[in-house]
């Protein structure tokens, strides 16, 4: 790492930037999965552009502590998601649809 020039924005340190990042990345996505729910394709593109892009300025800011906050949001978001689609697997098996 030495020779790199980490990013910090305005925020006078690149572990700011990450933690910062962090933070607004799940409602970034929660804002794109409710405009996917709604069938705002557009939205739904802009959210998901605008996760990846903050995203990477989070793992381009060298910040561990923020790369350990995004497994730990991502890692239980995932359980979620996967259990709920389990879920309706199964109900659709039950309801024979």
């Amino acid at each position: 790492m030495a020779g790199q020039v980490r990013p910090f924005a305005t925020l006078g340190h690149p572990i700011h930037l990450g933690a910062l990042l962090v933070m607004v990345l799940p409602l970034i996505g929660a804002r794109a999965i409710d405009a996917a729910r709604a069938g705002r394709r557009r939205a739904w593109v802009a959210g998901a552009l605008s996760a990846l892009v903050v995203l990477a300025g989070a793992i381009a800011s060298y910040s561990r502590a923020a790369w350990i906050v995004l497994v730990l949001v991502i890692a239980p978001w995932l359980f979620v998601a996967l259990r709920a689609a389990q879920v309706r697997a199964r109900a659709r098996r039950v309801l024979g649809l």
